[in-house]
């Protein structure tokens, strides 16, 4: 494992040292006194890249050209803002950056883990996919918020054992790699054809409107069979069918959309007003605080009271 660590003031250090997850990287709003860059980052074999990177001080503005890698974010304390030059990106989801993207910001950091282009290749080959040199992520988010948690999930397993060092192993630097494309494959809309490629969208109407149903009541205690009576099916109708189509039960997909409704409610809260963790996640139908704590940890990499602190 190769270890990459930075703490700087110096603008050419800084963007030395980020060239390592962004090729190309151009930033402008120069470094001073006021300025510092902490970085912390390191390898997983030689197809993923780990970076935690956190900026203090005055505006600064980037642009990056994505070049031989596939770039996944999840922003930090992020007070500024980050586009494709024609769209504003939600920097609160997970995200993937496009080809071309600007940010500004005056503080903030990013969780970045990249994976080269070519080991993607390797696997759309392995599935027989046709034109694999031309594959690409449409958009810059997962589909829904079930998509959100199982990429939030996978990605966090990815680093905490890169950070531990089984990605020292061949073998399991391999694993790791093909388990974060193959859930990236599902998870992300992107131009490949074949089943591993496709965008797990229900497929018929029953399914549809039971996920738009917890979709516009995520923020509400609902149930199951409340699900299951939007669909006009029975529980168990229900459950087989999103077994098939969507390849999760409705009580996972339930809960990742609560914890994305919640998570969108600690971010809208102020906690200097009072406003507690306990009473955003019961209004979202989570009476065990502590399993809840734990499952929005495992999804977004952080305890909900540090989400409410931003």
């Amino acid at each position: 494992m190769r270890v990459i660590r930075e703490a700087s003031q110096d603008i050419e250090v800084i963007l030395d040292s980020m060239g390592t997850m962004f090729p190309g990287i151009r930033m402008s709003g120069p470094a001073t006194r006021e300025t510092s860059f902490t970085m912390d980052g390191f390898t997983g074999g030689e197809d993923l890249v780990h970076l935690d990177y956190r900026f203090e001080g005055r505006e600064a503005r980037a642009e990056v050209d994505r070049d031989g890698s596939f770039v996944f974010c999840d922003l930090l304390e992020y007070d500024g803002g980050i586009d494709d030059g024609r769209t504003e990106i939600d920097k609160n989801r997970p995200l993937v950056l496009p080809k071309h993207v600007l940010a500004h910001w005056e503080h903030g950091g990013s969780r970045a883990l990249s994976i080269r282009e070519s080991a993607v290749h390797r696997v759309l080959e392995a599935h027989h996919m046709p034109n694999p040199g031309k594959f690409d992520i449409l958009g810059t988010a997962p589909v829904g918020a079930a998509g959100d948690i199982r990429w939030s999930v996978t990605k966090n397993y990815v680093q905490q054992a890169m950070r531990i060092g089984l990605a020292d192993v061949p073998v399991i630097a391999a694993t790791l790699t093909e388990l974060l494309i193959e859930t990236m494959l599902l998870t992300f809309p992107t131009n490949a054809s074949g089943s591993t490629g496709e965008r797990r969208l229900p497929s018929t109407a029953a399914v549809r409107r039971a996920t738009a149903y917890a979709d516009e009541h995520a923020g509400r205690p609902i149930t199951v069979a409340d699900m299951a009576a939007a669909a006009r099916l029975s529980v168990r109708g229900l459950q087989d069918a999103f077994q098939r189509q969507l390849g999760l039960t409705p009580t996972a997909y339930l809960r990742a959309t609560r914890l994305a409704a919640t998570r969108d409610a600690l971010l809208a809260a102020d906690g200097a007003d009072g406003t507690q963790v306990s009473t955003i996640a019961r209004a979202a139908g989570f009476m065990h605080l502590s399993r809840f704590a734990a499952a929005y940890r495992a999804a977004y990499g952080e305890h909900p009271s540090q989400t409410l602190r931003r």
